[in-house]
């Protein structure tokens, strides 16, 4: 029973003693503190372990966020597309562009039928009038006239024999020329101015109100062309202007109204594609931005993981410490666990039994020394027996012969 007890101290401490048996307080209220400071190691370590594991686990999540996050901003980069600021630049140039392009088409319309009004007018300048029949009466007078006159004075000057004309005249009741002296010269240059007259009367002329009424309105119409050509040229450099602020070429673009209309449709359906790759780029940016704020918020989740995980480590040390420390104060081991604490005091009851029956089987041999000694007195006074006892010296000692014949 000794060696018993003795192997069972040693298994829990090899510093227990039977006497460390005695002094154990077994109460209950020992009992649940050494089992209240195991269940705090315990909880401690499970608390520790999950906080680890937990950590753990949102860390490998970051790491997927954050490989989805750079895949979705590579993909966001991958993608070209213009600034919605300059779309809505390039838009809103297109937009003045078309009024400029209907404002071109407009004044080309007016400019062409500006330069057909110019043209019709220069067309329908005022002719020179003229009368054949004046013409014709005055040229007659005057040929008659001024032949009748050349005549008269040669006759009157003997360069010309009339001298048979008198009789002619006669016939038709006139006096002789010689009678009328130079009345029929003067006559006839009468008739010859009268012809003159006629003529100047007949001649081609123009009528001076309506060639400065012409000219008036020819002015007005050309005053009317340029102003129309320097808006066109004002609207073109517009344009020129609106081009290039749309990301258009001016000098290679045409600047008439038709042909720059047919561009700015080209380039309104460019920007309609420019539009959908910028709204699939923001979408894309939308994404990546939400995939950073997935990264932030696991990142504030695994730091708290973290901050648990430390202060769950740190309760687990101190409860160590505790344990530790009241391990001590109990001589156990430091191989004793707290998980071996709920088996403690069965294992100090079965050895306080052991310790009880040791004792009770010293008890007994003290009482059987006690008789065998008084047996080996009680033999050594008997003189036949006396040989058998052993000294006093060598203790109250019998050999089996001696106890034999005292019990016969």
């Amino acid at each position: 029973q000794a060696a018993a007890l003795a192997r069972s101290l040693t298994d829990i401490s090899p510093r227990w003693t039977p006497d460390t048996l005695r002094g154990l307080d077994t109460s209950p209220r020992a009992r649940e503190a050494l089992a209240a400071r195991a269940r705090t190691v315990n909880n401690a370590d499970d608390a520790a372990r999950d906080a680890a594991r937990r950590a753990d686990e949102l860390a490998a999540q970051l790491d997927d966020l954050a490989a989805r996050r750079d895949q979705a901003i590579l993909a966001a980069r991958a993608m070209a597309a213009v600034p919605g600021e300059e779309l809505d630049r390039r838009a809103e140039a297109v937009r003045r562009l078309r009024h400029v392009a209907n404002g071109l088409t407009l004044e080309a319309e007016r400019a062409a039928e500006a330069a057909r009004a110019e043209r019709d007018h220069a067309a329908a300048a005022p002719v020179a009038r003229k009368s054949t029949t004046l013409l014709t009466l005055g040229g007659a007078l005057l040929a008659a006239g001024s032949i009748a006159a050349g005549a008269l004075l040669a006759a009157a000057h003997g360069a010309l024999d009339l001298t048979g004309l008198p009789g002619h005249l006669g016939q038709f009741g006139l006096p002789p020329l010689a009678a009328m002296g130079l009345a029929p010269v003067y006559l006839c240059g009468v008739a010859a101015l009268c012809g003159l007259a006629l003529l100047a009367a007949g001649w081609p002329r123009r009528d001076a109100a309506e060639l400065a009424a012409h000219a008036a309105r020819a002015a007005r119409l050309a005053a009317r062309h340029q102003e129309l050509t320097e808006r066109n040229d004002a609207l073109r450099a517009e344009a020129a202007r609106l081009l290039h602020g749309a990301g258009l070429n001016g000098t290679d673009a045409p600047m008439d109204g038709p042909s720059l209309s047919d561009l700015l449709d080209a380039t309104e359906r460019a920007l309609e594609r420019a539009r959908d790759e910028r709204t699939r780029r923001d979408r894309a940016d939308a994404e990546a931005a939400a995939r950073e704020a997935d990264c932030a918020a696991q990142r504030a989740r695994h730091m708290q993981a973290l901050h648990t995980r430390e202060a769950a480590e740190a309760a687990l040390h101190q409860a160590r410490a505790d344990w530790a420390a009241y391990r001590a104060g109990l001589d156990l081991p430091e191989s004793f666990s707290p998980e071996a604490a709920v088996g403690l005091f069965d294992r100090v009851e079965a050895c306080a039994a052991r310790a009880a029956q040791a004792d009770a089987l010293a008890a007994r041999m003290a009482v059987l020394t006690a008789q065998v000694a008084a047996l080996a007195e009680a033999a050594r006074a008997v003189p036949a027996l006396a040989s058998l006892c052993p000294d006093e010296a060598d203790g109250p000692k019998l050999n089996d012969e001696a106890a034999t014949a005292l019990l016969a």
